[in-house]
């Protein structure tokens, strides 16, 4: 985790005021590691004004089960909260934005509010940016009680050195090279654009290692073995997954030339579309273009999208190719 980011999470919460912290950023870019490193820190001496504390983590889910009216549940926080003050803790709540204020004068949030702003009281919550800006910062109360400590994505070669230090650490028996993570990194950002490093990279790790225990226990992970393991998850070929996109567009036009050699007018113009998608793909993730076809054979009609949705190493739905 940024260490920067570690010291100054640590030194806010060492602070005579102010000393309450809200962690935001979008789900899987390391929140909740960033408040592990501190308790880490913590336990290991680092932050002498917090000696005496620990961090405990709340599952606001826990709290809520069972609890059959608002009374009950806010009950369950006053006992919470006056224990974190007498033992000394820093209290982690993830989702912290749960606890705000909804409008509802019965609402939870009404009733863990002044406990919230109690003096006495040390809390982190962690949310994603758009709920910090609807649930907290638009409540000028709280928010003056909490520093907002932001957390972007990492880039490319940040994500790469958590990759490594994380295989290490979990894996200390694999081997694992450094192009073998940038194809984990690569391959994880092309499938999967709707999460985001080093979550999503990480979780491509932990399922290319059990494909691989799964399949001759290897101690080595090597670029082929993450195109095979993401190649089978996704039922594509493993050359679709390993080729760049540069190379799986320029091949799309001759791959389904030899598979529809009627259509050889209409493979050329699927081409020339898909290509000037491929640039915009190298510099962003998402949905760049999506090419529907058109005729009276339904069923020839997509075989043809489903053959160049995995030429390009994507799924195909119905007759539609997306490119992402």
């Amino acid at each position: 985790i940024n260490g920067a980011l570690t010291a100054r999470l640590g030194n806010v919460m060492s602070s005579c005021s102010h000393n309450n912290a809200v962690v935001t950023g979008a789900a899987g870019v390391g929140k909740t590691t960033l408040v592990q490193a501190v308790a880490d820190e913590i336990t290991q001496g680092h932050f002498p004004r917090l000696k005496d504390k620990r961090i405990y983590s709340i599952n606001i889910d826990s709290l809520l089960k069972e609890s059959q009216t608002i009374a009950a549940i806010g009950e369950r926080f006053k006992n919470l909260f006056t224990e974190a003050r007498c033992f000394n803790l820093i209290l982690f709540i993830d989702e912290g934005h749960r606890l705000c204020n909804t409008g509802d004068a019965n609402s939870l949030g009404n009733i863990v509010k002044p406990y919230l702003t109690d003096d006495d009281l040390q809390v982190i919550l962690a949310t994603t940016k758009t709920e910090y800006e609807q649930f907290i910062e638009r409540d000028q109360a709280l928010k003056r009680r909490f520093e907002e400590i932001s957390i972007e994505e990492p880039k490319k070669d940040v994500t790469a050195k958590i990759v490594a230090k994380t295989a290490a650490h979990r894996y200390p028996d694999i081997y694992i090279d450094d192009k073998a993570i940038d194809s984990l990194i690569e391959t994880a950002r092309r499938y999967t654009p709707g999460r985001h490093d080093p979550d999503r990279s990480l979780a491509m790790l932990d399922y290319t290692v059990a494909w691989l225990g799964n399949n001759g226990n290897a101690k080595t992970i090597v670029s082929e073995d993450v195109y095979k393991a993401e190649a089978e998850k996704l039922g594509l070929s493993q050359i679709a997954v390993s080729l760049d996109l540069r190379s799986r567009v320029n091949a799309l036009e001759e791959s389904l030339a030899g598979m529809y050699p009627a259509w050889k007018t209409s493979v050329k113009r699927l081409s020339m579309v898909v290509k000037p998608a491929m640039t915009r793909c190298l510099r962003q993730s998402g949905t760049l273009c999506t090419v529907k076809l058109s005729g009276v054979d339904g069923k020839l009609l997509h075989d043809v999208a489903e053959a160049s949705a995995k030429e390009l190493g994507f799924i195909c739905e119905g007759e539609i190719v997306s490119v992402k």
